[in-house]
This record gives structure tokens, sequence and C-alpha cells, in this order.
């Protein structure tokens, strides 16, 4: 199949991402959607340990280095799932949660919160919040100046499937700005790992 964007190299890659899909969730969607969970960790790990969890991202803290296309086909064939908890989960990983910090990071938070994101050794999640709003971004006006609410609760208002055991979370704060949104600020927030009963 001959392509504009993609090259030996991408569907190399891609027939990689495939057969992860096909060896590393597939076979367990069934005992997930039983469980009402899927290992967010195990699986970022594996992902980690193989190099899909930061592709475009600098190579100094652990990313690939690669153009977008890689990410495209990532997003491509994990969206090829039996269920739809894990590809969102990896999406919130690698296109919601870590790219503010990937660019607008120090290097210290970036040694402390990408690096081990792009591992697979920490799970990301990202909540939206604003008062009168809550995680309801099409509700949001400008000017409220709301910030992102920060919970304990193992599964936050904003039901995003890696939020239930996130070790940091990117927050977002509505600056109030006349006619809209100017700029989002990334706030990290380590969190405390609860033993369950």
């Amino acid at each position: 199949m001959s392509s504009i964007y993609f090259n030996a190299e991408h569907e190399t890659f891609r027939q990689m991402v495939r057969k992860f899909v096909e060896t590393e969730i597939n076979p367990h969607v069934e005992e997930w959607e039983a469980a009402g969970i899927f290992p967010a960790h195990q699986l970022f790990k594996k992902m980690g340990n193989l190099g899909l969890l930061g592709l475009t991202y600098p190579e100094e803290y652990g990313g690939g280095g690669v153009d977008y296309w890689y990410q495209t086909i990532l997003m491509e064939e994990i969206g090829k799932a039996d269920a739809a908890g894990p590809p969102l989960g990896i999406a919130v990983q690698t296109d919601m949660a870590t790219p503010a910090l990937a660019e607008n990071g120090s290097d210290a938070l970036k040694r402390e919160y990408l690096a081990p994101a792009i591992a697979g050794d920490l799970v990301a999640a990202i909540a939206i919040s604003e008062p009168g709003a809550g995680s309801d971004v099409a509700a949001s006006k400008p000017g409220r100046g709301g910030m992102a609410a920060i919970t304990s609760s193992m599964a936050p208002k904003c039901g995003l499937p890696t939020a239930r055991r996130p070790i940091f979370s990117a927050c977002w704060r509505a600056p109030a700005m006349r006619g809209g949104f100017a700029a989002c600020r990334c706030l990290l927030c380590r969190r405390r790992r609860r033993v369950l009963a």
C-alpha cells in the first residue's frame, strides 16, 4: 500500500502496535469489562518498555523524538481495540495530560513527571472543571476564572479511564479573560497512593 504520509518504517511500526493490541489488550477485554477497570499501570509499563508513550517527545526524557505520523499510527491502531477504555486511557496519557508538560515544563518537572510517564511508570489523568460548569467544557463561560478541582476520590467527576488511580494529574485553570481563553496553566499534583482493603 503506497501512501504520501507513511513510509516503510511507519508501516513496520504500525504492525508492531497492531500486534500489541492483539496480544496485550484484546485478549483481556472481557475480564477488564467485568472488573470495570483495566490495569493501566501494568499496560502502560508494557507500552513504555516498547517506547509507545512518548513517541514525539525529546529523547533526553525517554521519548522517541520521531515525527507525529508515528503518534497518528498509534492512535489509529489502538482505536481498533475491542474496548474503548484502554485506548482512551492511552490517548489521555499521550495526547492530553503530558503535552503541556513536555512543551512548557521545567527540566526538573520533566524529569520528575514526564520521563516516568513516558516510561510507563506514572499514569497521568486530566481534569477540567470550572465553578458552575463542572467538567462540562462546553458549558464553560469566559471570565469565570475557575480552577480545576483536585479531588482525592477514586473516580473524579471527569470520569476519564486513567483517572481512577493516577500518580499525577494535569489540571487546567482557565484565566479570567474578556472574550475567552487566552492560555491554560498546567498544575501537577502528586497524589498519595491509597491501599484498598
